[in-house]
């Protein structure tokens, strides 16, 4: 079939007759026709750029289709997946609701083990199988710096109101 431009819900119905004149009955299909990616938003992070996290966060954001609210495909689901370090890639979220909001929990636990830089990817798709991917950088540091003054030294007198003071920062491999 040619002509239909529209998105949107369609349907199409088509009879059959054979040499001797007989009709088949009416069959008809509805179909939808989805010419757009959805629109994929996130508003937490909300950069490009590497966002430096020192506590669990939750990111969360919108997933739209052209095709919601008009009996068409929508939002089938977001996806998002976690590379640690540049290792490997692991799904950490696949979210097949029907409603359009999604959020992930970054896991910042005090025993420094989800410490590191995470390239996460935000996938939403829509049920004619079009993505839209947002890339977001994370690092997650929950360790504080150490901090050392050198000079003054402890009880030292000085003699002037100006002084240069002394130390050393240390950040144990964070950021």
């Amino acid at each position: 079939f040619t002509g239909i431009s529209d998105e949107g819900q369609h349907s199409i119905s088509v009879v059959s007759q054979d040499l001797a004149g007989n009709f088949s009955t009416l069959a008809t299909r509805q179909f939808g026709i989805d010419y757009n990616s959805p629109v994929l938003t996130e508003v937490t992070l909300g950069t490009n750029s590497a966002v430096y996290l020192n506590a669990q966060t939750t990111i969360a954001g919108v997933a739209t289709d052209s095709q919601n609210g008009n009996n068409g495909t929508g939002i089938s689901h977001v996806l998002i997946t976690s590379q640690k370090n540049g290792g490997t890639v692991n799904q950490v979220m696949d979210d097949m609701t029907d409603d359009s909001a999604w959020a992930y929990n970054i896991p910042a636990p005090a025993d420094h083990s989800a410490d590191g830089s995470y390239d996460l990817v935000i996938t939403a798709t829509d049920g004619a199988g079009k993505t839209t991917t947002i890339n977001r950088r994370v690092v997650i540091d929950t360790l504080s710096p150490e901090l050392a003054i050198t000079a003054p030294l402890a009880g030292e007198l000085v003699s002037s109101a100006s002084y240069t003071v002394r130390g050393q920062a240390n950040d144990n491999g964070g950021k």
